[in-house]
């Protein structure tokens, strides 16, 4: 495993690497948005609920009677603390390599989940589509979000399987 991501490193490149000003549109809007993980997610389901059913324990629920329980948090804690993660090695150039490792390990542990290209896209849709309706959302914040997210798309769908 070890070897596939130093290859992968080598051989993959995100797309073109943010710029110092995008990565903190990227990081300040992130940073504005990051306590809401609940709402957030609540919001991806309600618009992809395909992506709900992935969850073996929230599948085929009444999204709005399952959206404050525990399951419901205990599904979004480690989901936004990955992005965390990601958003973080965002905000600081020449974190190339460590975003792409843990993009790659992303994408294998959601091979075993049969995750999907199309998943991932939907998936960054609405959280696009809730940052641009919950801070500050002008042309330049936009194009930032575009950028980092078709990047973390580049990584992942070269290492998912479906």
């Amino acid at each position: 495993m070890k070897l596939l991501i130093f290859l992968a490193l080598i051989t993959i490149a995100p797309g073109e690497e943010l710029t110092s000003y995008e990565a903190s549109l990227v990081h300040h809007t992130w940073m504005q948005i990051r306590p809401a993980e609940n709402e957030i997610l609540y919001s991806i389901f309600k618009d992809y609920p395909v992506l709900q059913n992935k969850f073996p324990a929230l599948a085929y629920q009444d999204l709005d009677a399952i959206k404050n329980t525990p399951t419901f948090h205990a599904h979004s804690a480690p989901i936004f603390a990955k992005l965390d993660q990601i958003f973080q090695l965002h905000a600081y150039q020449g974190n190339e390599a460590t975003m792409t490792a843990v993009l790659a390990e992303l994408a294998h542990k959601h091979n075993s989940r049969g995750a999907t290209k199309q998943d991932f896209q939907n998936y960054f849709r609405g959280l696009t589509k809730y940052a641009s309706t919950h801070t500050y959302w002008d042309a330049d914040v936009a194009s930032a979000w575009s950028k980092a997210l078709d990047n973390m798309y580049a990584v992942l769908v070269a290492y998912l399987a479906n």
